[in-house]
C-alpha cells in the first residue's frame, strides 16, 4: 500500500477550475460508451506525480505566460525527477497513465466535490489517494498531525470500516 498526499487547497483550486469551465477533456472509458465528458481531476503519472485540471480552456500554471502549461499539483515527494522511483513502486507501476477522478462521482449521499470541500472546510491539509494495489485505490482526507483520515465514507451514517474502493482503469481494464 502506498498513500499519495495532495495539497488539498490546491486540489480544490483544480476541482472548482473543472467544475467551472465550459467543455472538458472525456476520459476514454466514457468516449468508449458513448458518454459525455464530465469535471474531474486528472491523476497523472509520468514525470512524477500529480493532479491538473480536465477542463477546457486549462488552467494555467501562470496567467502571464501563455507558454507555461498547465497548473498542476504535486503529490508530496514524488515530483519531477521522480518517474523511475515511481515505476519500481507496486502499486503505481512503470507505465504513464492519465486517471480521470470524477468530481460528479457520488459516495453513498455525497459527492467526490463536495468530500474535498468539506474537507476543505475542516481544515484537512490532504488530498490522500490510497493505493491498495495497481488496480484499486480510496480517497482519504487525513489531518495535518497524521492521526486516521477521514475517507470516502460519504456521511456519518454510513460507517463501514473501508471506504468504497475505486477501480482504475489500466491497460483498459475496468
Amino acid at each position: 500500500m502506498i498513500t499519495l498526499l495532495f495539497p488539498l487547497d490546491e486540489a480544490l483550486v483544480l476541482a472548482e477550475h473543472a467544475l467551472a469551465a465550459p467543455d472538458h477533456v472525456r476520459s476514454l472509458t466514457r468516449e468508449e460508451e458513448g458518454l459525455p465528458a464530465v469535471p474531474a481531476l486528472l491523476w497523472v503519472k509520468d514525470d512524477g506525480t500529480y493532479l491538473m485540471s480536465n477542463g477546457i480552456p486549462g488552467l494555467p500554471a501562470d496567467p502571464t505566460r501563455p507558454d507555461a502549461g498547465h497548473r498542476i499539483v504535486y503529490a508530496d515527494g514524488w515530483g519531477s525527477g521522480t518517474r523511475q522511483e515511481l515505476g519500481h513502486t507496486d502499486e503505481i507501476g512503470g507505465d504513464d497513465f492519465v486517471e480521470h477522478l470524477e468530481l460528479t462521482q457520488r459516495f453513498s449521499d455525497r459527492l467526490l466535490i463536495d468530500l474535498l470541500r468539506a474537507a476543505a472546510r475542516q481544515r484537512r491539509p490532504w488530498l490522500a489517494l490510497v493505493l491498495d494495489d495497481l488496480d484499486t485505490f480510496r480517497y482519504a482526507f487525513p489531518t495535518s498531525d497524521g492521526q486516521d483520515p477521514v475517507v470516502n465514507r460519504g456521511s456519518a451514517a454510513n460507517t463501514s470500516p473501508r471506504p468504497p474502493v475505486n477501480h482504475r482503469n489500466v491497460g483498459g481494464r475496468r
